[in-house]
């Protein structure tokens, strides 16, 4: 399991192997302040993650593990391409643009892996178990804690 948080003292970001290093303090790289982390049994038996192992929430959800700049810039260019052919008059150029990228953004979807996120403090479990108690993000829950 990768478990990636930031720190609560700076704005380092912290990757770690919880489960690979048996640790339960880990020192920020940046500031060495020491983070705690609530790894229990479960989690270290291989099963699914219940609460947040950095902040102790139980708000968790899942999704898919893709770089949201990298969707909004894969968008924006197919939208500037398909704009660029339909302006030229190449109306079927425009439409193929189009339905590439739905096609990527499938086959995308059915590849990459999911993640466990934390609504609370951030952090990103991944290869961890699935809990199917955590539903999809909900931006409501999300608005609790900005």
């Amino acid at each position: 399991m990768e478990l990636r948080f930031q720190c609560s003292r700076c704005p380092a970001g912290i990757l770690v192997d919880p489960l690979e290093t048996g640790e339960e303090t880990i020192a920020c790289p940046n500031c060495k302040a020491e983070v705690s982390l609530a790894i229990g049994p479960d989690i270290r038996a291989g099963g699914p993650v219940e609460a947040c192992c950095v902040c102790g929430s139980h708000e968790m959800y899942r999704r898919k593990d893709f770089p949201q700049r990298l969707g909004v810039l894969l968008v924006a260019a197919a939208a500037i391409a398909s704009l660029t052919f339909y302006y030229f008059g190449m109306v079927i150029a425009a439409w193929a643009v189009l339905a590439a990228s739905v096609v990527a953004d499938l086959g995308l979807y059915y590849v990459l892996p999911r993640v466990t996120g934390c609504y609370k403090c951030g952090a990103i479990y991944r290869r961890a178990a699935p809990n199917p108690r955590h539903g999809e993000f909900d931006l409501a829950i999300a608005d609790k804690y900005k």
